[in-house]
């Protein structure tokens, strides 16, 4: 288990001192961060101060971009985002949420080409299906909108149906 501790550092509204406990750094929870207090710009700040001390740490570059997205700043969330992408080139979410800045930013082929790339990682990884399908809507791209949208529904539907075919863990 990693441990981090961090100090206030110099700012114009100084951080309280804080402790994280993190049980493995690949699989920080920056989102319980960011609610810490429900303030926003200090669990930014503390996100900040983590890529600071371990900037290989790719989910807090990720809950970064979605918080500094989430903000409406949009362009700023680009680049944690796409740290993320480069830190973890085979995980599908960091690309699916650099493309949904980007779709954000009508910067359409940049997010298709996200999108995209999430979907070569993951096949299955039915949010890029979706955020796919909305984009090639919007472009008026119809037949290639409903591949994505006829795909993620049957994966939405394998997956229900895996469920409710597995014993439950909880029953004798």
């Amino acid at each position: 288990m990693l441990e981090i501790t961090l100090a206030p550092t110099p700012a114009p509204a100084p951080l309280p001192p804080c402790r994280f406990r993190f049980p493995d750094p690949a699989t920080t929870d920056p989102e319980g961060l960011i609610a810490q207090g429900g303030d926003l710009e200090i669990g930014m700040r503390y996100l900040r101060a983590a890529i600071a001390l371990n900037p290989s740490i790719s989910r807090a570059h990720i809950n970064l971009g979605v918080a500094l997205a989430k903000q409406g700043r949009l362009e700023e969330a680009i680049q944690p985002l796409q740290q993320a992408v480069d830190l973890s080139p085979n995980a599908p979410g960091a690309s699916y949420y650099l493309g949904s800045v980007y779709a954000a930013q009508n910067r359409y082929s940049e997010a298709a080409a996200a999108f995209n790339h999430a979907l070569q990682i993951r096949a299955d990884f039915v949010p890029a299906h979706q955020s796919l399908a909305q984009l090639l809507l919007l472009q008026g791209k119809k037949e290639q909108a409903m591949e994505h949208y006829e795909e993620a529904r049957r994966l939405m539907q394998n997956a229900r149906s895996t469920m409710a075919n597995e014993p439950s863990p909880l029953l004798p």
